[in-house]
């Protein structure tokens, strides 16, 4: 189910977003992949973080969250889940951090074919798995699974863990979990 290039771009998006329902399950997809009965302690950044939710929910399990969106009302709100939140466009997120400087990194339909061009999405898929520390993780929820290939992510030195895990809502499945870890060095 697409939804209208005008909501993303008028800020309505972390609102209405309806992967919302699955945060659970990436919530339980981080401590399974980090192989951590509890988040205290590690960093967690959300490349085009929206209103926060997810981060939100990260926070209460102790987590140390941080986000990136440039929208300031969706940042704003963000905030007030207990994110550390830079507003920008998520192109510029490594100008923000250090290499290797979280545990997880998390893209939320951000890598999708209608709100940028391949080239884009593949510049961020970089600039995430340089903040990436070895050991971690990334996760990119998207309804476009193809937009940034899996062989493109092993070209970035990440294995792929698990590809296309299906997110559903009431209209049935309507998108993907692409999970990836960075080896240690």
């Amino acid at each position: 189910m697409p939804w209208p290039k005008t909501k993303y771009l008028t800020g309505n998006w972390g609102m209405e977003n309806p992967l919302l329902k699955n945060h659970q399950r990436i919530v339980t997809a981080v401590h399974t992949l980090l192989d951590r009965k509890k988040l205290y302690g590690i960093k967690v950044l959300e490349i085009g973080c929206g209103s926060g939710e997810l981060l939100g929910k990260l926070a209460q399990k102790g987590a140390e969250v941080h986000g990136i969106d440039f929208t300031k009302r969706l940042a704003e709100l963000a905030r007030a889940k207990g994110a550390t939140v830079i507003e920008c466009d998520a192109t510029q997120v490594d100008s923000h951090y250090p290499a290797g400087h979280f545990d997880a990194v998390i893209t939320s339909l951000l890598l999708e074919e209608s709100i940028m061009t391949r080239r884009k999405a593949s510049a961020i898929a970089r600039k995430a798995a340089k903040l990436t520390k070895p050991g971690g993780v990334q996760i990119h929820l998207t309804v476009e699974p193809n937009l940034v290939l899996p062989a493109e992510f092993e070209k970035l030195g990440l294995q792929v863990v698990g590809n296309r895990f299906p997110l559903t809502g009431k209209a049935g499945n309507i998108g993907h979990m692409i999970t990836l870890r960075k080896p240690q060095k």
